[in-house]
């Protein structure tokens, strides 16, 4: 019985060993998982363990699907801390965990003000524990390793092609929405804009921009309510931008310009065609504003 142990052990050990060396040869890992839980780890991971980034998009599940192949698709290396069901200010506390910070990062205005919920608090307490230690020194452990989620990765995207032609998917047509609008507006701020809470988003913000990183906040199209929504500049998102002179994108309003409509898996959550052209969308809005960071400009600081 001991020797069959010790067989059973040493060949499952084998086997880790020629699976790990399969992912790090070939780079493979999940662009999505399971659960949201899952999910969100598997973000974390590939910010704290991986490359340098000189971008990073920061927010909600809706930035999560922009993958960062759409971005290197278009020319820009960007990477995502887009996590389920978490708000930006996480994100923000995450990127201060490296001491390389980003040179340029991109807030999502759906999620901005956003206070951080029960869902943020589990994500970072988990942090702590034993499996996301044991996850950041072997990268089979970690959740975009499993071959479950390689899988259900795979099932996804295709789902996500099949999804993306007309009448096949929800979908809505921007050039339809009854607030677009170009110029400026005269909106009066909110009580909300004085909170505690934006008082700490802003020192967070002030924080980045006083060690080189440039802030651009983005509003992600999210659903059909995006057709009566109220213009981008009268929302307090637009508001908490234009008071700190942060440069801003209204991604609705650029589907509109273009006549593409925006398709969703969920109703929310946008296809990977649709992501992709965000992506295009965002890539070029980037370089026009000058926003694109240099690898060399990367800033350091103490992490947290």
């Amino acid at each position: 019985m001991k020797r069959l142990s010790l067989s059973i052990l040493g060949t499952t050990a084998v086997l880790l060993a020629l699976y790990a060396t399969l992912l790090r040869l070939t780079g493979l890992q999940a662009d999505f998982a399971e659960t949201n839980f899952e999910a969100n780890l598997s973000q974390i991971y590939n910010y704290l363990q991986g490359e340098h980034q000189t971008a990073v998009l920061v927010g909600s599940s809706l930035s999560a699907r922009i993958l960062p192949q759409y971005f290197a698709e278009a020319g820009l290396g960007v990477g995502n801390l887009g996590l389920d069901g978490s708000k930006v200010a996480t994100g923000i506390a995450l990127l201060r965990m490296r001491s390389d910070l980003p040179g340029l990062v991109m807030l999502e205005a759906n999620s901005l003000l956003a206070p951080q919920t029960l869902n943020d608090r589990e994500i970072l307490n988990s942090m702590r524990g034993p499996s996301f230690w044991l996850g950041k020194r072997l990268f089979f452990l970690r959740p975009q390793a499993r071959p479950s989620a390689l899988l259900y990765s795979w099932f996804k995207r295709r789902r996500d092609v099949r999804l993306s032609g007309e009448g096949a998917a929800f979908a809505v047509d921007l050039t339809q929405r009854t607030s677009l609008t170009t110029g400026a507006t005269n909106a009066v701020p909110i009580d909300a804009a004085h909170s505690e809470f934006e008082k700490g988003l802003k020192e967070q913000i002030r924080f980045l921009q006083g060690h080189g990183v440039r802030v651009a906040i983005v509003r992600l199209p999210a659903g059909k309510d995006d057709l009566t929504a109220p213009p981008f500049a009268t929302t307090p998102a637009g508001i908490f931008a234009a008071a700190m002179g942060i440069p801003s994108i209204d991604l609705r309003d650029e589907f509109a310009r273009r006549h593409e409509k925006v398709y969703y898996t969920d109703t929310l959550h946008m296809t990977g065609p649709s992501a992709r052209s965000a992506a295009t969308i965002l890539a070029e809005w980037l370089r026009q504003n000058h926003l694109v960071p240099a690898q060399a400009k990367a800033a350091r600081i103490q992490p947290k």
